[in-house]
Formats: C-alpha cells, sequence, structure tokens
C-alpha cells in the first residue's frame, strides 16, 4: 500500500510519503484527519476538501468534531462525492437524534472512542496521576491545558 501523508514539516522517519494537500486529497482511496483543533484547522474540511477527494474515496476523522464543516459532509456523502465517512468526533457531541448528518448514506459515527485501548487508557491514567502527585507536591504538572493560570496562582 501507498502510504501519503501531508503535514507543515516533513517527517523523514515516518513510514509514508510527504505530499502536497492536494495530492494527498486527489490520490488517497481513504483520507484519515488527526489534527488539533486551533484557528488553524476549524473547518479545514470544507467544500473545497471534499471536491477535491478522489471519487469513492472514504474520509475518516478521529481529530475533533469542528475540523469538519459536517453540513458539507453530509451533502459530499448525499451526492456521492466520497463514498463512505467514519467520525469519532462530532460537534456537538453526541450528535442530537435528529441531526441531518445521521441520515446521510454510508456513515459511521462511533462515540469518541478511538483511543479506548487498553495502552492508551493505561499511558492516560498514568499521566493523570503523575500529574495530580506533581501539583499536591507544589510542584508544575508537566501536561497543563492551561499554563498560564498555573503560573499566575
Amino acid at each position: 500500500m501507498r502510504v501519503l501523508y501531508y503535514s507543515r514539516a516533513v517527517h523523514p522517519d515516518f513510514p509514508g510519503e510527504y505530499a502536497s494537500l492536494n495530492a494527498l486529497l486527489s490520490e488517497s482511496h481513504f483520507v484519515s484527519v488527526h489534527v488539533p483543533l486551533t484557528p488553524e484547522t476549524e473547518r479545514m474540511c470544507d467544500p473545497d476538501w471534499f471536491a477535491k477527494m478522489r471519487p469513492g474515496a472514504v474520509f475518516v476523522n478521529t481529530s475533533r468534531g469542528g475540523v469538519v464543516d459536517q453540513q458539507v459532509l453530509r451533502a459530499a456523502l448525499e451526492r456521492g462525492t466520497i463514498a463512505a465517512a467514519a467520525l469519532d468526533v462530532t460537534t456537538p457531541e453526541p450528535l442530537p437524534p435528529d441531526d441531518p448528518l445521521l441520515r446521510a448514506p454510508n456513515l459511521l459515527v462511533a462515540p469518541h472512542l478511538g483511543s479506548a485501548t487498553e495502552r492508551t487508557r493505561t499511558a492516560m491514567t498514568a499521566l493523570a496521576v503523575d500529574n495530580l502527585l506533581a501539583a499536591l507536591a507544589g510542584e508544575r504538572p508537566q501536561n497543563l491545558v492551561n499554563a498560564e493560570a498555573w503560573e499566575r496562582r
């Protein structure tokens, strides 16, 4: 299998071939998105994104729901622009039962369990315990969501 990836930086150790985003979208049979939700990535999977995807491709998002324009995804599925989609995350989460996205053809929505492996959950638990012990000892935890608030305390 030929694996393409796009990133802001080239990763020489990655077992795939760096490609432009346009090339990745137009050549890939499966497109899997793995980015944080930032102002730069919010709704990056937009009409232009899905229009560039290879006909018959499958779209997978395990990032954050806000990365995908869900109305556009629904339209792409309904028109057959792409063959299928799988979402581990949505906006909002969970989707209300009457959300139109849930009626899109060839769509799989998982209940945000992409990281629910034993190995990942064990590592998450260890990280949480280490951070809690550091905070209780008056030390700065390693992984802070809001480091500025810690520094102001």
